[in-house]
Order: structure tokens, then C-alpha cells, then sequence
């Protein structure tokens, strides 16, 4: 178990800390700061923590730049999320229900950085089937977020993500019953210690306006201003992604798709049991 948090991070990315999410300039401030969200949260109520470590914590106070309350009611929600949705969390306890999600190339990191410090996800739900559970694509988007956060310069810089909406089935959607789906939701707005900078849809076409009718109940004014639509324009994404990450479909010289993804699901498999086998 890690000893108290030692920042270690770049002048520049500390700089980035300091201004834009408060976050104190000493490691003793920072201690203080964790101590206090360890103590106000209750085992009792909201079970044991998955982790109580300085590194763990941190990731909720950046992400609700240093305001204690708000720190506090995401790690709550956290944990909260994680007895109320079983479907979802008990395919992350056990990787190998989600096998046909590692085989489909649907989500990877891309291997870079946005024009703005921010990590970068692409996300393709077009190539989602009848055969796929929805639920274990969302366990597979979890785990995705869980291990990007590792890296501090992403709970300090945040992501963005580029979905591609080709082919995509929105039938697929409305096998979901609307429970579900506001807990879909309340993972990435109120349960994930993640900063979302902003989603850039393309080949959106008329399943966006569909899309928007069905999860807008869900979704808050913040992070509608924050959905930007690029069409088939791929060039306009590079205003914000270096088109050197950016795969080749895309006007980009980085990875494909297909080798992206095996590399992402390598990195994801560096802390499973030896035993886990997909």
C-alpha cells in the first residue's frame, strides 16, 4: 500500500493543478485536505472504501477542484453505484464476462494527449450487435476510466472523447429500461472522479437528435455545452486532437483501430489476477 501522497508531477502540470483546480501548493495541505474527505465519509452508510490511500482520494478532490462537499458526495456515489448496479459492476469484478467486448475493438485511449493536456478516448458504438450486452460495454468504459485515472495528469487535465456514431443502432439503446439508464448516467455525472473536457461526435447524422430525446432527462445543461458535432468534417476534430494521434480513418497518421485496442486491453490486463484468462 502506497505511504502518503509525494507530488511528483511536472512545474507545469502542478502550475495547472494550482490554477485551474486549487489544489494546494504543499504536500502537507494536500494530507490535510485528504484526511478530511477520509473522515467525513461514512463506512457505515456507504460501505468500505475500495481503497483509502492518498492516491486514491486525490483523484475525487481534483476532480471537484478542491470543494470538500462535492468531493465528498462523489466518493460517496462511488461507492453508493456499486451496490445499486450489480449488472455492471460484477462483469469489472470478473473481466472474463466481458469477453466480446475485448474482441470487438469498440473503445480504446488513444496513445497521446488533446491540444490541452486532456487524454483522448475513441469510442465506436456502431460496431455494437444484437450479441453484445450493453451492460458490459458500460463495466468495459468503467474499467477504461478506472485505469486512465491512475495517471495523474489526467485527473489534472481531464479527457475527451471522440465517438463515432456510424452504423450505430439506437434500437440497442431502448432495451435499457430508463432505471437503468439514469444509472448509466449518474456513473459519469456524479459517481466517476473524472474531469469529461468534451465529446466530439461524427457521422452523427439524425440518431443524434434520437439520442438527445432519449437521455436528455438524464443529462445536465453543463455537459450538453460540452457534446460538439463534427459530422463527416474529420479535418475540424484536429482543432483539438493532433491529427499524429488520431487513427488513419480519420485523417490522423496514429494507430488503427484494431491495433489501438489490442494495446489498450494489454494495458488493461496489467493488474488482473494471473489467473484471469479472456
Amino acid at each position: 500500500m502506497p505511504g502518503r501522497y509525494v507530488c511528483k508531477i511536472s512545474p507545469e502540470l502542478k502550475k495547472r493543478a494550482t490554477e485551474e483546480l486549487h489544489e494546494p501548493t504543499t504536500d502537507e495541505e494536500i494530507h490535510a485536505a485528504i484526511d478530511q474527505l477520509k473522515v467525513g465519509y461514512s463506512e457505515e452508510k456507504f460501505g468500505k472504501l475500495t481503497r483509502d490511500d492518498d492516491y486514491f482520494l486525490i483523484r475525487f478532490l481534483r476532480a471537484k477542484k478542491y470543494k470538500y462537499q462535492k468531493a465528498l458526495t462523489c466518493l460517496q456515489n462511488y461507492h453508493q453505484i456499486r451496490t445499486d448496479f450489480t449488472q455492471v459492476f460484477d462483469k469489472i469484478r470478473n473481466p472474463v464476462l466481458m469477453k466480446s467486448i475485448f474482441d470487438r475493438n469498440l473503445l480504446y485511449m488513444l496513445n497521446g494527449k488533446a491540444a490541452d493536456g486532456a487524454a483522448v478516448m475513441l469510442y465506436r458504438p456502431g460496431l455494437i450487435d444484437k450479441d453484445i450486452n450493453m451492460y458490459s460495454v458500460m463495466a468495459y468504459s468503467v474499467m477504461s476510466i478506472e485505469k486512465l485515472l491512475e495517471d495523474e495528469s489526467a485527473q489534472i487535465c481531464g479527457l475527451r472523447s471522440v465517438e463515432d456514431l456510424d452504423n450505430f443502432n439506437l434500437s440497442l439503446m431502448l432495451k435499457i429500461n430508463m432505471s437503468d439508464l439514469a444509472k448509466m448516467n449518474k456513473i459519469w455525472m456524479e459517481a466517476m472522479p473524472m474531469r469529461f473536457k468534451a465529446a466530439h461526435l461524427i457521422n452523427e447524422g439524425k440518431v443524434y437528435d434520437a439520442l438527445i430525446v432519449l437521455m436528455r432527462p438524464f443529462l445536465k445543461q453543463k455537459l450538453m455545452d460540452r457534446i460538439r458535432t463534427h459530422g463527416s468534417n474529420y479535418a475540424s476534430i484536429q482543432e483539438f486532437i493532433d491529427p499524429a494521434i488520431l487513427p488513419p480513418y480519420l485523417g490522423g497518421t496514429g494507430m488503427d483501430p484494431e491495433e489501438g485496442s489490442k494495446d489498450w486491453n494489454e494495458v488493461l490486463r496489467e493488474n488482473w489476477a494471473q489467473d484471469t484468462e479472456l
